[in-house]
Order: C-alpha cells, then sequence, then structure tokens
C-alpha cells in the first residue's frame, strides 16, 4: 500500500502466490483502497481457474485456503482509469501438514 503516491492509471500488477511442498496456507487480503466497482484483484491458480476477490469496506478481511497442489497462483491486480488509491494489503500464512 502506497498512500503517498497511490498506483497508476491502467496499471497491471502481478504477484507470485507460492505455497511449499507439504504445506497449505492461508491467504489473507486485509486491506482494501482501490476503486471496488472498476479495479479488479483476482486470485488465479492451478488450471486456469480464477477467483475475483470482492471488495470489501473497513477492512474486513478475505481468507482463501490454499493447498500445494495449487501451482503457479498469483494475484493479478488491474486498475482502471478513473479513481486511484493506495493499493491492498495481502499476506500469506504457510503451515505444514
Amino acid at each position: 500500500m502506497d498512500y503517498v503516491k497511490g498506483y497508476l492509471p491502467y496499471q497491471k500488477c502481478v504477484s507470485k502466490v507460492t505455497v511449499p511442498n507439504n504445506s497449505e496456507a492461508r491467504l489473507y487480503i486485509t486491506e482494501y483502497d482501490f476503486e471496488g466497482i472498476a479495479d479488479t484483484l483476482i486470485l488465479n491458480y492451478g488450471n486456469s481457474q480464477s477467483r475475483p476477490i470482492e471488495w470489501q469496506p473497513r477492512k474486513v478481511p478475505n481468507i482463501y485456503i490454499l493447498t500445494a497442489d495449487v501451482k503457479n497462483a498469483e494475484l493479478i491486480f488491474t486498475s482502471d482509469g478513473n479513481t486511484q488509491g493506495a493499493g491492498y494489503t495481502a499476506y500469506l500464512d504457510t503451515y505444514g501438514k
């Protein structure tokens, strides 16, 4: 999150999500400062599967449980050209089986 500069219009940001072998993880999206009706945050995983992450007001977290068989997962954020914000905060908590 960058509260000073924010993200740019028409920006696309891809972040890798790696779950170690023999582990599971919880992916937490805890802060949202982007235009929820126009900017998108998507979790891609597995064999071309994707899940849009819904914008939540007032720091209500979204939590996703991921297993080690989720290969090449990534978070993809795309902004439109209108309102810009600071972005989002995500973290991954991994634990062994």
